[in-house]
């Protein structure tokens, strides 16, 4: 197993490349690093932890049904088509909640950047560092 982890970093890196201002390292916030991890904390929440979690507490098939109901929520609002049911396959499922995820991220990731230029603009600049402290000017 310890060959993993070099190609899940590495396919990592192909996907979201780390970036670095000077001074500190800064996160990069990109359209499909958001997409990503809404997607992966979707699939991995609330489909996989909060069904397998009804399952074992033994829930009425409604209350499965609502729930697969919620996470197909933003498309569902364009067409009935994108309705996640329990007749629907493993992939069609899949493909919904990847559509989801990325009408969620589009807002979320303007949300961020919007911020991110807010606080930057407000940010204070000191420049003229190249000396040290004790050098004044007389």
């Amino acid at each position: 197993m310890r060959w993993l982890w070099p190609v899940v970093q590495f396919a990592l890196y192909a996907i979201i490349s780390p970036t670095y201002e000077r001074g500190s390292e800064q996160p990069r916030v990109t359209l499909v690093s958001t997409f990503l991890a809404i997607f992966i904390t979707f699939f991995a929440v609330e489909f996989v932890g909060l069904l397998s979690l009804y399952m074992i507490l033994g829930a009425r098939p409604t209350e499965i049904r609502e729930q697969l109901e919620m996470l197909s929520e933003p498309l569902r609002w364009f067409s009935p088509q994108f309705l996640i049911t329990p007749d629907r396959s493993f992939l069609d499922t899949l493909g919904i909640m990847l559509g989801n995820s990325f009408v969620i991220s589009l807002p979320v990731f303007v949300c961020v950047k919007v911020v991110r230029s807010m606080f930057r603009r407000n940010r204070v600049t000191q420049m003229g560092l190249d000396g040290s402290i004790e050098q004044e000017d007389d």
